[in-house]
């Protein structure tokens, strides 16, 4: 005994979906090769984010107390090192960006030149 198999396409399979995925594969890719930057990605930031001191419920002692403020003293020395970071990084991708657009300016008008 044979049996037959439906004709209706596989929703995950239907064509329409198979041809957008193709696409979006392709220009992907597309657009991966057209990058100039290294794997078509800017450096990411390498900042490290301090984590936030919890706040105790009770302090109950003057040592507790203290112990808290050094906790946050610590925390806040690293959350100026970080936003130190991030600005740092910032103004070196700012001035990525500038120097592309310069350089994007000149092949224009290198390219309108008579």
């Amino acid at each position: 005994m044979t049996l037959a198999r439906h004709a209706r396409p596989h929703p995950a399979r239907s064509p329409s979906l198979v041809v957008l995925a193709l696409l979006m594969l392709v220009a992907a890719q597309a657009q991966a090769q057209d990058s100039r930057l290294p794997d078509s990605r800017y450096p990411a930031m390498s900042c490290s984010k301090p984590v936030k001191p919890f706040t105790p419920l009770d302090i109950n002692s003057a040592a507790a107390a203290a112990q808290y403020k050094l906790v946050v003293e610590r925390y806040n020395q690293q959350a100026q090192a970080y936003t130190a970071c991030v600005n740092a990084y910032l103004d070196v991708a700012m001035a990525d960006v500038q120097r592309i657009q310069q350089q994007m300016d000149a092949a224009v008008a290198a390219a309108n030149a008579p």
